[in-house]
């Protein structure tokens, strides 16, 4: 019977929690200490144990924080390659963060981030190239000779 007699866990119903201990050693430490210190007064008839457990301070990586890391890094690679940006939607951003209760906050900053990423992506790839007629492709799309 596994419990207050089987405190080893040597006569447990599953294979794999055989021999395996109800209690964590140094839980059973301080029962067996507990009963030679004590003596008569530490054979309780029942043991109450508080398991109360501890919360963990665990961020999750929301898509509003995902966003905010976009925008910080775009404006730190704007910075670091000397490039001016058309707008930096530096208030904007600050009110979505400040206010992110509302869906169209979250919304917004997904929309700031992909016209800052749009904008480098932009002005960091190479020029087109002009073909030997000195027009440029665009202008000769449609264009029928």
């Amino acid at each position: 019977m596994a419990g207050k007699a089987d405190v080893l866990g040597e006569d447990r119903i599953c294979e794999s929690d055989k021999g395996k201990a109800l209690a964590g050693h140094s839980t059973l430490n301080r029962l067996a200490v507990s009963a030679q210190m004590h003596g008569q007064r530490a054979q309780e008839a029942e043991l109450v144990v508080d398991s109360t457990v501890q919360e963990k301070n665990i961020t999750y990586p929301t898509d509003t924080k995902q966003y905010r890391k976009i925008i910080a890094r775009c404006w730190k690679l704007a910075d670091a390659q000397g490039m001016s940006l058309r707008r930096r939607y530096r208030k904007d951003v600050r009110h979505c963060l400040m206010s992110q209760r509302w869906r169209k906050d979250q919304r917004r900053l997904r929309t700031i981030a992909g016209a800052l990423l749009r904008e480098l992506k932009r002005k960091l790839s190479p020029p087109p190239e002009i073909p030997s007629n000195g027009m440029p492709r665009t202008a000769l799309a449609g264009y029928s000779a």
